[in-house]
């Protein structure tokens, strides 16, 4: 089968998708016979665009069972309740940060040996909390504690070396996300203050950072959309399915999208928007089957924390959230960017639930494949062929996880 690929008006350029090299190329997965999407490449004032049709005939990679490893269900293995960030390192191993123990915990590229850093404390090498863990050159480790608002750096052992205070503040915080080709950190929004807004419908702006690894010497890259926020009678209204934007970091730059919009966006690490990927897209509509579901959800998640409230007072919220939410559903939950610039959008999840099938996009802007897991997970890290994650069981309990996926 030959497809083309339209580079420039009116010049094709021959395309085969051949399924047998998809397959070779798809270490650890299984492909379907689906053929891979057309698309339009286009320049427009220096910004190369991509353009696809409707994306729901793309291949299906699906993720093979077995992972290369997973660490945390086992009795001689440490127990994970709330992990919160984590990152790949060159020789394969992991090292990830549980809110609930207060500690960074480097893993092996066999998930057999823990070594646990770290404890509950606001001392050097101690911790509050965590946000997120970046890898550094030479496999050192940043952690960012956003309750001390500090960036922690150990060396590839785990030893403590240095801390810093991150004093960048407003109405919108910011969290570390990736380490850029010349070793500065890239900082995205993450939060917004409630009490920010206008009256009406406003989107809220959050800032692009970089900053040397301790925080130091911080450039402002561009402001990209956080969320929209409605207001009525100067009180916001509690959209559940309010549209938002999401934004990575990556190598060289950042990659972002609102969740309202089927388009994605590369932006340099001077601001300036190299690469929009655009495709077709239908919205879902919120009809009382999709109600259901996210009632169902919510009960669940509500009923597990006792000091959320009775029955009673959830049913009344759940009134309230219907009364307010928007017609459709978001696109997508979470976007996640590869160390390379390629691009994971997972599907659309109910109350932020990890998902299991995830859009993949190509640095270069084009649709590869959908990516299903055999189980929901919460994505951390993406490099060099390798996903690691966190799965849950049904008993709250986290495993940490590595599979070999293409990029």
């Amino acid at each position: 089968m030959v497809r083309h690929m339209l580079v420039g008006p009116g010049k094709l350029i021959p395309v085969p998708i051949v399924l047998g090299v998809l397959s070779a190329m798809l270490s650890g997965c299984a492909a379907d016979s689906n053929p891979a999407p057309e698309v339009t490449v286009r320049d427009s004032l220096g910004i190369r665009i991509v353009s696809h049709g409707v994306l729901s005939d793309i291949p299906t990679l699906h993720v093979r069972q077995r992972p290369i490893f997973r660490t945390g269900w086992y009795d001689d293995e440490p127990t994970f309740e709330t992990i919160r960030g984590g990152g790949l390192r060159s020789d394969g191993s992991v090292a990830v940060f549980d809110d609930e123990g207060k500690a960074l915990y480097l893993i092996d590229q066999r998930g057999r040996s823990v070594t646990k850093v770290g404890r509950d404390g606001e001392g050097p090498g101690e911790f509050r909390s965590g946000e997120a863990v970046e890898i550094l050159s030479g496999d050192s480790i940043l952690v960012y504690d956003y309750m001390l608002h500090r960036l922690s750096l150990f060396d590839a052992a785990g030893s403590f070396v240095d801390s810093n205070r991150w004093t960048n503040s407003g109405v919108v915080s910011s969290k570390p996300t990736a380490v850029t080709v010349s070793g500065r950190i890239a900082w995205v929004p993450n939060g917004h203050s409630s009490r920010s807004g206008a009256e009406g419908r406003s989107w809220l702006f959050g800032p692009l950072l970089t900053s040397s690894p301790l925080g130091l010497n911080v450039d402002t890259v561009a402001l990209l959309p956080v969320i929209e926020l409605r207001f009525e009678n100067g009180r916001r209204v509690s959209d559940p399915f309010g549209p938002y934007g999401a934004t990575e970091g990556y190598a060289d730059g950042f990659v972002s999208a609102r969740n309202d919009v089927p388009e994605l966006r590369w932006t340099s690490q001077d601001g300036a928007v190299r690469q929009i990927a655009r495709w077709e897209a239908s919205l879902t509509t919120v009809d009382d089957e999709v109600w259901g579901r996210y009632e169902a959800a919510y009960l669940e998640r509500m009923g597990s924390i006792p000091e959320r409230g009775t029955d009673l007072q959830m049913q009344a919220g759940l009134r309230d959230a219907r009364s307010a939410a928007s017609s459709t559903l978001p696109l997508f939950r979470y976007l996640h960017a590869a160390s390379d610039g390629s691009v994971w959008l997972s599907e659309y999840t109910m109350f932020g639930m990890p998902a299991e099938s995830f859009l993949m996009f190509g640095v270069d802007g084009a649709a590869v494949a959908r990516v299903d897991f055999p189980q929901p997970i919460q994505i951390l890290d993406i490099r060099d062929g390798r996903v690691l994650g966190v799965e849950t069981d049904e008993w709250g309990v986290q495993a940490v996880v590595v599979y070999a996926v293409p990029m």
